[in-house]
C-alpha cells in the first residue's frame, strides 16, 4: 500500500462524496417530486431503479475502488406519505443504522404485501472478487415521514455468512453456482438454487460432489420464512 493507492482511494471517496451531495441537492428539492427522475437524471454511470408508485428510488453507481471487489456506492430517494422529498445514502446517514447494500448494484424494487403497503423488497447484485458473485435481497419500510432500513424481514432465515442481517439476505458463492435467485410477485416468493461450492452457505469441500440446493423465502405480511425444497 503506496502513497499514490492512498491518494487514489481519498480522490474515490472524494469523488463519490460529490456526486452523492450533487444528487442529493436535486433530490431534495421540493418541486422534484413532479419530475420523471428516469429521463431527468438518465446517465450511462448511473444506475436507476424503482418502486412501481415511484415512492422509492435507489440511485446506484460503481465505487471504481480499483480492487476485485466490484462495489457501488448506493443513494437512497424517498417521498414521505405528504410527498416532501428526503435521501440517505451511504456516507450521509439520517438516522442510526446502514442501509445493507452490501455493495449491490440494485435493479428492482418490489412492494411487498403488507398491512401498511409501505414494505419493499430491493433485489441487487454484487462481484465479491475476481470469481466471488452474490445476489442481494434487502427489505426497507417506508414510515409516514422516515425510512427504516434495519426492518426484521430475515431474522430466522440467517445463513451462515456474515453479510447477512435481519434486513437483507446475501446468497454468496463462485461465480456460475447460482442457477436461480427471483422473486414471485403474485406468491411473494424468492426462490433460490445454487450448486454448492467454497463460497456457498452449504459449503462444498475438496473431493465432495458437489449438490443442487433449492429453498424459498416466503414473505407472510410480516417477514420472510425459509422453506428448504430439497437437494440432491
Amino acid at each position: 500500500y503506496t502513497e499514490n493507492d492512498n491518494a487514489k482511494e481519498e480522490l474515490d471517496i472524494g469523488i463519490n462524496n460529490e456526486i452523492a451531495r450533487q444528487l442529493t441537492a436535486i433530490l431534495t428539492i421540493p418541486t422534484i417530486v413532479n419530475y420523471n427522475l428516469d429521463s431527468l437524471l438518465e446517465h450511462k454511470f448511473l444506475n436507476i431503479a424503482h418502486s412501481n408508485n415511484n415512492r422509492l428510488w435507489l440511485f446506484s453507481w460503481p465505487e471504481n475502488t480499483g480492487g476485485t471487489f466490484k462495489s457501488n456506492f448506493n443513494l437512497i430517494h424517498y417521498k414521505t406519505k405528504s410527498n416532501k422529498p428526503k435521501v440517505v445514502d451511504d456516507f450521509l446517514q439520517e438516522m442510526e443504522g446502514d442501509f445493507a447494500s452490501n455493495g449491490g448494484l440494485f435493479d428492482s424494487i418490489l412492494q411487498l404485501k403488507s398491512a401498511s403497503g409501505s414494505i419493499y423488497l430491493c433485489l441487487g447484485s454484487v462481484s465479491g472478487c475476481g470469481t466471488c458473485c452474490a445476489e442481494i435481497a434487502t427489505v426497507l419500510e417506508l414510515t409516514d415521514d422516515s425510512i427504516n432500513v434495519n426492518y426484521n424481514a430475515f431474522s430466522n432465515n440467517r445463513e451462515n455468512d456474515g453479510h447477512n442481517t435481519s434486513s437483507a439476505f446475501v446468497l454468496d458463492s463462485r461465480c456460475g453456482s447460482i442457477k436461480k435467485f427471483e422473486f414471485d410477485e403474485s406468491t411473494q416468493i424468492i426462490s433460490y438454487v445454487y450448486e454448492t461450492d467454497d463460497n456457498t452457505p452449504i459449503v462444498k469441500y475438496e473431493n465432495e460432489e458437489s449438490k443442487t440446493i433449492s429453498a424459498m423465502l416466503k414473505w407472510n405480511g410480516r417477514e420472510f420464512i425459509k422453506t428448504v425444497k430439497g437437494n440432491k
